[in-house]
């Protein structure tokens, strides 16, 4: 499943470019006004103004009311009884004689709108019957259909039609717009798609008494024409507007060489409704053809049948209306193309292009029951100028554990956002962080943006990308499981062989992207890896190979080797010719009794083990103690708790000294843990056949402090709420800022980097060296595990001064015990905020904040050094 992303097409000012703007309210059973009937008068009023208000507030410019939904009305008429929509009961008068199309003809003119009476002409009834007389007893006693039940045909589908082809079925439909237009100030009157309801309509006695020369369709056609001749020009006389809006589909092209070429149904043949016909005769002031269908849809493609209507209108003064249907969105499945809000946008940026004169949407209760749609409406036909838009829809964080999957981002803050239809919670900027299941299909929603995607999929890589990551990244052993000694990652879906000395495998993708070993695979040797996806091959060589058995001890290559714990965290560092015996081997890495050692930096042996050692003799110089010891040892310092711990590894026997360095000395099996005489503001270990020597400096007059940026250039730490910022960027800004603040103090600053760049381990170690800081700090913003945490970690007296001056800015923290190996006097890493958490991400990028966060810092720093 690939990474689905979608964004709005359409800028909010050209929807807004289309002249007309409408809404079809729908009456039927209660669609969408009144919500129910029997409402008393002041409920319905209370439910028209939220008509009004809404259709003002997403920017619309007419409202097509449904005053005649059948043989009835919502307005008192002599010649339609009340309908049943409106009252529970056909014939039943409302509450106080209220007249809803006189009250929303008004409130809609008040507003800037535009009213157009919608009439169902032919409709008598939707409730069906099993035959006539049911149906026509069902009916009010004024009704005409049940006074002239002649006029009326009981169609296949249960319900009652006016007979088209009668002239006294004209002529009362005629009257029936007369009246309107005689008591209302309607801007227009509009008809829908309903003329005859198929071709087996039973109207044999009617062509035979008024056409018997014409074939069944050319007379039901020229009926309707005739109809809508008549009603065009009593418009044209009272000065309102006529339109129709037929089925999208006037002819198939495989039916009328002058159709759409489409395959779907057709108003010609089906409904009789050449409405082509009325287009190129001027009989109507615009045509709203209902293009019910999707952009791509194979029965009615939306953009053809837009084209094909434009090519009809074009030349004549007929404005083109597109009838569109946002209703198919409201509950549409995450595959269908309607789900979301992206193939309304598509669609108005069509019609844009081509350059219709409107849009009517089908219908105001699919707008304001949709939650979503409403407001891509309201962003896309009246965007709000109250705030300005201070960032986009973007999902940048995706993160996945078990059954669930967080998706945290930014959105504009104009507009809500919509979780898969439903509202959620962001922060008042915008910033959002949700929970969905693992791999379900996402739909965000914010104003005329939209993003779909799949969580689980975020690490898929595309078909050309390299093989990377081939294990083994350094010396590998029998010892290791084969996930450890065996993988790479690849695209996502591939197929993927690693090819050894002795055998062929297949690997199995675990995770998206992310390839791995079954079973237990005996090989020695580099391995070669193939991946083949989309007819692309690629391959790519482990740099290290797999040894045939454990090394017994290894042996340092180069000065300053990393020295880590379990946690993977550095404890110190190692010089070149240091010996120490291996305890144990994973992923490329050996245990030794001082710590782990990366296999990449150090000479295995496999022959000979390391034998115990004794301390022979210690002196103490100025500065300075050396321990001979004879036989090649490995040794470390780091600080904790305030003492120096110089660790012997491979040492059995050792005994006490006195120095001026230190006030105690304590040591057990090979470990010493010194306890400084004075502040020291830096410590160093050197080695030389078997000789060990640790030169202790004291704290500097005016201290020097290194400031590190945790992250720069290719390790960039977690990505944040918006697609530009990641942790790299928070932590030097951090930088910077705290060394302002430790310079007003009077410290000497240094940073071990200014520019967005990724350094070694080496270096970082050569610059430590260099600087020999009084306090080495590490920052790192945003990158705690949990929301609102600031953990401090070094030095119990340092942390304890810092978290003092944290508190007082209404930052709490906590501490965490640690020990540093880099050579400084004191060091503090400070890990704050989460960046993947709205509230955090807000501090985090609010330079206040960060003032006031480096300032606290800063001044507790200066109360541990006394300076």
């Amino acid at each position: 499943m690939l990474i689905l992303l979608s964004a709005s097409l359409l800028a909010p000012a050209r929807a807004a470019s289309l002249p007309v703007r409408g809404v079809w309210v729908s009456s039927v059973f209660n669609l969408d006004f009144p919500s129910r009937p029997g409402l008393g008068a002041e409920s319905l009023r209370l439910e028209l103004d939220a008509i009004v208000e809404n259709a003002v507030t997403m920017g619309l410019t007419d409202v097509f009311f449904q005053a005649r939904p059948c043989a009835d009305a919502l307005y008192p008429s002599a010649l339609f009884p009340w309908s049943e929509w409106l009252t529970g009961q056909q014939g039943q008068a409302p509450e106080d004689g209220f007249d809803p199309l006189s009250y929303l003809t008004e409130k809609c003119h008040e507003a800037g709108l535009r009213l157009h009476c919608w009439i169902n002409p032919y409709r008598v009834s939707r409730q069906k019957a099993a035959d006539k007389a049911e149906a026509l007893s069902a009916l009010a006693e004024n009704n005409p259909a049940a006074l002239h039940p002649e006029w009326v045909v009981l169609h296949s589908d249960g319900c009652l039609y006016f007979d088209p082809g009668l002239p006294e079925v004209r002529a009362l439909i005629l009257d029936g717009v007369r009246e309107i237009l005689d008591r209302y100030e309607v801007d227009g009157v509009h008809f829908d798609d309903y003329f005859y309801p198929s071709s087996d309509f039973e109207d044999e006695a009617t062509r035979a008494a008024y056409g018997a020369d014409l074939y069944a369709g050319d007379f039901r056609r020229e009926a309707v024409n005739a109809f809508v001749r008549e009603v065009h020009e009593l418009t044209r006389e009272r000065g309102v507007v006529f339109g129709v809006s037929p089925f999208g589909i006037w002819a198939n092209r495989s039916s009328l060489p002058e159709g759409s070429d489409t395959i779907g149904g057709q108003s010609y043949f089906d409904h009789y409704a050449d409405s082509r016909l009325w287009v190129r005769e001027g009989l109507v002031d615009y045509i709203a053809p209902q293009l019910y269908w999707a952009v791509g849809s194979r029965e009615g493609e939306f953009e053809t049948l837009l084209r094909w209507w434009k090519s009809q209108t074009d030349g004549t003064d007929v404005k083109l209306y597109v009838g569109q249907a946002p209703y198919r969105m409201t509950d549409a499945e995450p595959t269908s193309v309607w789900y979301g809000t992206g193939e309304l946008a598509r669609q108005f940026k069509l019609m844009e292009g081509a350059g219709a004169d409107g849009s009517i949407l089908f219908r105001y209760g699919s707008l304001i029951g949709h939650r979503p749609l409403y407001w891509f409406l309201r962003s896309a036909f009246a965007p709000s100028e109250d705030a300005p838009a201070l960032r986009r829809l973007s999902a940048p964080v995706r993160e996945t554990a078990g059954a669930e999957a967080i998706i945290a981002g930014s959105s504009d803050r104009r507009f809500p956002l919509f979780l898969n239809g439903q509202q959620a919670e962001t922060t008042g900027n915008g910033f959002y962080r949700l929970t969905v299941p693992r791999g379900s299909d996402v739909w965000l929603a914010n104003g005329p943006d939209e993003l779909r995607f799949v969580p689980a999929d975020e690490r898929a890589l595309p078909a050309h990308q390299r093989i990377t990551d081939p294990k083994p990244q350094r010396p590998s052993c029998p010892a290791e499981a084969p996930a450890e000694a065996l993988g790479c990652s690849a695209v996502y879906g591939g197929k993927v062989i690693a090819f050894t000395d002795t055998f062929i495998a297949a690997l199995t993708e675990c995770e998206p992207g992310s390839y791995s070993a079954e079973g237990s695979p005996d090989f020695t040797g580099r391995v070669l890896y193939t991946c083949e996806k989309n007819g692309v091959l690629t391959a790519s060589i482990s740099p290290a190979g797999r040894e045939a058995d454990t090394p017994r001890a290894v042996v340092v290559k180069a000065d300053h080797c990393m020295l880590y714990d379990e946690s993977g965290a550095i404890i110190g560092d190692l010089r070149a010719g240091m010996t120490a015996s291996v305890t144990g081997w994973r992923r490329g890495c050996a245990r030794t009794p001082l710590g782990w050692i990366d296999g990449g930096d150090v000479e295995l042996i496999f022959d000979e083990d390391v034998s115990p050692v004794s301390v022979t003799d210690i002196r103490s110089s100025e500065g300075a103690v050396t321990f001979r010891i004879g036989a090649p040892c490995a040794a470390a310092a780091r600080m904790e708790g305030g003492d120096l711990i110089l660790d012997l590894g491979e040492v059995r026997r050792a005994f006490l000294f006195e120095s001026p360095l230190f006030s105690s000395v304590r040591c057990e099996n090979g470990v010493y843990r010194l306890t400084p005489s004075s502040p020291i503001g830096g410590y160093d270990v050197a080695y030389a056949d078997g000789t060990v020597t640790l030169t202790v400096r004291p704290l500097r007059d005016r201290p020097v402090i290194l400031i590190e940026a945790a992250f720069g250039g290719d390790e960039t730490g977690r990505q944040g709420l918006e697609i530009d910022v990641c942790e790299k960027d928070l932590d030097l800004r951090a930088a910077f800022a705290l060394r302002e603040q430790l310079q007003a103090l009077g410290f000497d600053m240094r940073m071990t980097r200014e520019d967005d760049r990724m350094l070694t381990g080496a270096e970082r170690a050569a610059i430590l060296r260099e600087a020999s800081p009084d306090l080495a700090v590490t920052l790192r913003l945003g990158g705690a595990e949990e929301e609102g945490r600031t953990i401090l970690s070094g030095s119990p007296a340092l942390c304890q001064c810092v978290s003092a001056r944290l508190s007082q800015t209404d930052m709490p923290c906590e501490t965490a015990p640690a020990s540093d190996g880099g050579g400084a006097g004191s060091f503090l890493t400070i890990t704050s905020r989460s960046i993947v958490f709205p509230e955090d991400y807000e501090s985090l990028s609010d330079d206040t904040w960060l003032q006031s966060f480096c300032a606290a810092v800063a001044q507790g720093v200066a109360d541990s050094l006394k300076y």
